[in-house]
Parts: C-alpha cells; sequence; structure tokens
C-alpha cells in the first residue's frame, strides 16, 4: 500500500497540512469515522471515490499500530523533504544559528518546534548564537473625544502615526452596539449611527468617571470603560498589525483637569482591554514634550489652546530644562468644532429655504449629509475667503455661497465662550506668578484664522499652531513612553 495516500488526502482537506504527528494522528482517525459513516458520498471527486472504495484496506493497515507509525514516518519524510532540504543547505556552512531556525520555520510557514525536531533528527549542530532582542516598544494613546490616535517611536526615535485598517491615522472615537457579539468600533460605528442611533456611542470618553451607563445592549448596561476599552483595543490591534508583533504595553494621555476618578476610569479602561498601562501624561505636557523636547531654549511659559471637535481644553505649563508642569488649566466637555458645523448647517439651511421658499422637512441623511458639508466647508474656509456649497434636500438642489466673515460672524459667540474659559487659566497662572511667553494651538479649530486672530487680538501673545497640531498630543504621549521604556532599561 502506497505511502502517498496521506499526502493527497491530506492536501485535499487542507493546502497547508500541519507536520505534528499527535495532530496527524488525531486526524487520520477523525477522517476514518467520517468515512464510516458514509458522509463520504457527498464529495464527487475521484480521489474521494476512491479513498471511499480502500477505507476498508486503510483502517486494517491503520489499525495495526507498527504498519501506522511506519506509514505515518513514510508520510512525513516526504511532507518534510523541503524543509530537510533547506536545513541541510543551511548547515554547509557548518552549523545552523537560532536566526537560521526562525528563518527557516517562516518560510516553511511551519512552527520553530517543528525546525527544530528535523535539525534534530537530521543531527545537525545548532549554534547557542543568541537571537538579537527585539526592541521594546511602548505605544503611546490619544484617547480622543471625536478621534483617537496611536503612536510609537522607531529604533532611530522617529515618531510613527499608525494607520489604522482603512488606511487612517485616526480612528473615530465611536462604538456601536448592534449586539453583545457584535461590536463594532470607528468609521463603521459612526456610518451605523444613521440607522442605529439608540446602540451608537459617542463622546464616551467624556463620561469617564462621571457615570456608570453608556448604553444599554440587549437589556445589559454597558459602563463608559468598557466602551473605551474597545477604542483601546482596536488601537493596539492597529498597532500590532502594523509593527508585526503583540503590543500589549501603553501609555495614555489625559486631560489636564482629570481628577482622581477619571484617572482610576483610565486605569480600568486599560485593565479592561489587556493592556498593560505603562503611564500616563496629561495632553497639554505631551504637546509641550512634543513641541520643544530638545529645542533650545530659555525657561518659559506657555499656553496649550486645545480646540478639539466635541470638547475644548486650554492649560499653562511651565518649561524648565525640559521639564513640562502644568500650573492652570480649564476646560468644558460641550465646546468643539462640531458646534461650528451646526452653526454652519443651520445658516446653510437657511439660506436653501431662502432660495426655495419653501420649508422642506429635513430627515436624518439629510441632516448628516449638510453636517459632512459643513465640516468640508470649514476646511475650505481656512484657506480661501469664500465657498460655494450644493445643498440638496427632498431631491431640490440649491447652490448657497458662504463667506468666511458670514461664518465667523455667526460662529464668534463660540469663539467668545472658548476666551472666556481661557481668561480664567490665564488669570489663575498669573495669580501663581506666571507670564505666559507665547501659545500654542492644537485640535481642528487651531486652523480656522478667526481663532489665532482671536487669541491675538485678547492677548497680544505670540500665537503659534504646532507642527501636527492633531497628531501632537499621540506623538508627545509616544515619546513619553520612550522615556519610560529607556528608564527601565538603564536601571
Amino acid at each position: 500500500m502506497s505511502h502517498n495516500w496521506y499526502i493527497e488526502l491530506e492536501l485535499e482537506f487542507d493546502p497547508n497540512p500541519v507536520h505534528d504527528l499527535t495532530i496527524i494522528n488525531a486526524r487520520i482517525d477523525e477522517k476514518l469515522r467520517f468515512w464510516t459513516r458514509g458522509f463520504i458520498d457527498f464529495h464527487n471527486g475521484p480521489k474521494f471515490r476512491e479513498y471511499h472504495e480502500r477505507q476498508h484496506e486503510i483502517r486494517a493497515a491503520m489499525s495495526d499500530p507498527k504498519e501506522r507509525e511506519r506509514l505515518i514516518t513514510e508520510a512525513c519524510e516526504i511532507t518534510y523533504a523541503p524543509v530537510d532540504a533547506l536545513i541541510k543547505m543551511v548547515a554547509l556552512k557548518g552549523h545552523i544559528t537560532q536566526a537560521d531556525v526562525q528563518n527557516i520555520a517562516k518560510h516553511q510557514k511551519i512552527e520553530v518546534d517543528v525546525v527544530n525536531r528535523r535539525i534534530a533528527i537530521l543531527g545537525v549542530h545548532v549554534s547557542e548564537q543568541k537571537l538579537p532582542a527585539t526592541p521594546r516598544i511602548i505605544l503611546g494613546i490619544d484617547l480622543g473625544t471625536t478621534y483617537s490616535r496611536v503612536a510609537y517611536l522607531d529604533e532611530s526615535g522617529r515618531p510613527i502615526v499608525v494607520h489604522n485598517s482603512e488606511g487612517e491615522c485616526a480612528t473615530p472615537s465611536v462604538v456601536n452596539f448592534a449586539s453583545l457579539d457584535e461590536v463594532m468600533v470607528g468609521q463603521i460605528a459612526k456610518d451605523s449611527a444613521v440607522i442605529e442611533p439608540e446602540s451608537t456611542v459617542f463622546y464616551a470618553k467624556t463620561l469617564l468617571g462621571r457615570s456608570d451607563f453608556a448604553v444599554n445592549c440587549n437589556g445589559r448596561d454597558i459602563s463608559p470603560e468598557e466602551v473605551v476599552a474597545y477604542i483601546l483595543t482596536e488601537l493596539a490591534n492597529d498597532a500590532s498589525n502594523a509593527i508585526g508583533r503583540d503590543i500589549k504595553d501603553v501609555v495614555l494621555a489625559y486631560p489636564a483637569y482629570y481628577g482622581s476618578p477619571q484617572k482610576l476610569a483610565l486605569q480600568n479602561v486599560a485593565q479592561i482591554a489587556g493592556l498593560n498601562l505603562q503611564g500616563t501624561i496629561n495632553e497639554p505636557s505631551a504637546v509641550a514634550l512634543y513641541y520643544y523636547r530638545d529645542k533650545e531654549h530659555k525657561p518659559k511659559t506657555v499656553m496649550i489652546y486645545d480646540l478639539g471637535g466635541a470638547s475644548f481644553d486650554v492649560a499653562i505649563v511651565n518649561i524648565n530644562d525640559n521639564e513640562m508642569r502644568v500650573v492652570s488649566c480649564n476646560g468644558v466637555h460641550e465646546l468643539g468644532t462640531i458646534d461650528w458645523a451646526e452653526g454652519l448647517v443651520r445658516y446653510m439651511y437657511d439660506k436653501f429655504v431662502e432660495q426655495i421658499g419653501n420649508d422642506t422637512a429635513l430627515d436624518g441623511h439629510d441632516i448628516q449629509v449638510l453636517r459632512q458639508k459643513a465640516k468640508d466647508t470649514m476646511k475650505r474656509l481656512s484657506h480661501i475667503s469664500k465657498a460655494d456649497v450644493i445643498v440638496s434636500v427632498a431631491g431640490i438642489t440649491a447652490r448657497i455661497e458662504v463667506l468666511r466673515d458670514i461664518f465667523e460672524d455667526i460662529t464668534s459667540h463660540l469663539l467668545s465662550r472658548t476666551l472666556e474659559i481661557t481668561d480664567y487659566a490665564i488669570n489663575d497662572a498669573r495669580q501663581k506668578g506666571y507670564i505666559i511667553d507665547e501659545v500654542i494651538l492644537i485640535g481642528g479649530g487651531s486652523r480656522m484664522p478667526q481663532v489665532r486672530k482671536g487669541l491675538s487680538a485678547r492677548y497680544g501673545i505670540p500665537v503659534k499652531i504646532c507642527g501636527r497640531p492633531l497628531e501632537a498630543v499621540v506623538i508627545g504621549a509616544a515619546m513619553y513612553a520612550q522615556d519610560i521604556r529607556d528608564a527601565a532599561v538603564t536601571s
């Protein structure tokens, strides 16, 4: 009886057969039971019909322990022929290193233990030379209110902001609970909000340490910590896929105004996500670390003005010999560029009604489309003085002209509110003896000209836009993570 039967049969079931004798024995037993039950009749391939006709012969041969061992050994010799040939070729240099073993396993798509067993059978000498240590990586994570990001420093110290599975460097901080077994994170969850708003959670970060409830799914209450843990897991998985190995160590950035309850909630989030929290850093310090690290400068005090998608934070940071200390901060959860966008949505809709002369009702889809157009228009108005927008509602289309001056006028009350919040932080810092030297803008709102003009006019302090305003926090967190790693290595 030919030993080729097993190889052919195994390839019918799996084009990448395993090579472990225990697994092979189990699979053979499983296939024999499969044949005996007569289910092989469902397969019409010629090989299966041949095996079906010969099943009694095969069963008889495999019931004899010695014949079974011989057949399996011969099958393995044929299966391992390419592996053995590669081992012998590499061994021509006199020995095989652990790096060679790793490369052979990778090339042949088999486990390292299998390669080591074949090396032992062939009697090839393996060098005791150890593989070079894989550099430890600690991820820096910015769990943003509307978008979250993850970054790390490569071996040369260059910051790498990880792209997610959709090729984007930012993941929407949105989670959709279609069911407890089907949880979606990111853009797909955000898209689902149109038809499943009641099971989609936005802005879960603002609930940390303040509430035990975020959403109910199939009768079970989901906490904000659980929601944010899904986001954190998604980011860590994206980073692990990009790096090529599992990364569990993280540093989290948090708003400067976070108190003990929120910080404790962050620890719970990391634990729920199965990650090792190596440290935390407040967001303004992360920005200062990114912006001022390795720059020659005198001690100074800077204001970090962070206008994000759904929150506004301002912090006064004192910098001395690369030491960052937040001396004052203030902020609000319910204020961000989405409020500017909503103001523009109302303006565009009012103009649309004026043109068509009919107060057409908006459905959920119309509102979503208008919001996206408003966000796109805001970006355009950061570079040009006017923008034309095509608005379509209920099959009726109109062209709306939006001037930057008008946009700034209808949203001026929002800017004024951020300045009032900023006044508090500045006055608090001044009472402590700190004078602000310059203002650093981060967040999506930093691109709006009215922000820069408003700050300059009110405070008369130099205003600068951070080089990477949307990524400053996550890069700073990654730099701090690197500091933690280096300190551990030194100690």
